[in-house]
């Protein structure tokens, strides 16, 4: 669980969210550079380390926080869409060849990804692939649409402990080719 965004925070909450005794002993510039614990450097906010340090920089850091990378790319005339859900909610969506980070997931939360044909491929190439490749093998998926659109959501995959200081990867696509992939 994330430190609170504002208020007060104390030695014992720092402590407490880099997985230490509540009580142990502590020095802000010692845990800023990860003396005791790693920096954890997928939380979407975390101390920065350089002087004069400041409890404030602790404000939102999540010890726990999980992040994902993504690609989204389109070939061979594809017009597509990719969105990326997190715990139901749309958290990415492209339209075009593009790539970036999330952070800020949490064991528990559920990822999964929905990419869709919003035009049918013609000519020579009249196949329209759309497909997913993961670390996280829920995450991948395939389907081939012969002169047509279509959607491919992925199945859902639950983020886990084991997770955490790990980089989930995602690489999404639309193609339109000659056959199917």
């Amino acid at each position: 669980m994330a430190l609170q965004s504002s208020g007060q925070i104390s030695f014992a909450n720092i402590n407490t969210e880099l997985g230490r005794s509540a009580d142990a002993e502590i020095e802000i510039p010692l845990a800023e550079n990860g003396t005791y614990v790693a920096i954890n450097q997928t939380s979407t906010s975390k101390p920065n380390g350089s002087t004069p340090n400041a409890i404030n920089e602790w404000y939102s850091y999540n010890h726990t926080a999980i992040g994902f990378t993504w690609t989204y790319s389109e070939t061979g005339g594809a017009n597509g869409e990719m969105r990326i859900y997190v715990n139901s909610v749309v958290v990415e969506t492209r339209t075009n060849t593009s790539s970036g980070t999330y952070t800020g997931l949490e064991s528990g939360d559920t990822i999964y990804v929905v990419i869709e044909l919003l035009s049918s491929c013609s000519g020579n190439d009249d196949v329209g692939n759309v497909y997913t490749q993961s670390n996280k093998g829920a995450l991948e998926d395939a389907d081939c649409f012969t002169a047509s659109t279509g959607t491919l959501t992925t199945a859902t995959y639950t983020v886990v402990a084991g997770d955490v200081g790990t980089t989930i990867t995602l690489d999404t696509y639309a193609s339109c080719g000659a056959a199917c992939l």
